[in-house]
C-alpha cells in the first residue's frame, strides 16, 4: 500500500512538472520561432532587394 502511494505521487508530480514545462517552455519556443521567421523574412527581403 505505501509503495503504491509513493508511486501515484511521484506520477503525480511529473505530470504537474510536464505541464509547467510546457506552459513555461511554449511563450519561449514561439518568441523563438517569430525571430526565426522575422530573420528569415529580412534575409527574403535583403535578397530579393538586391537581385536585379
Amino acid at each position: 500500500m505505501n509503495m503504491k502511494g509513493n508511486e501515484m505521487k511521484r506520477l503525480a508530480y511529473q505530470r504537474v512538472t510536464l505541464m509547467l514545462n510546457i506552459q513555461l517552455s511554449t511563450p519561449i519556443l514561439l518568441r523563438k520561432l517569430k525571430r526565426l521567421t522575422l530573420c528569415h523574412f529580412e534575409l527574403m527581403g535583403h535578397k530579393t532587394k538586391y537581385l536585379p
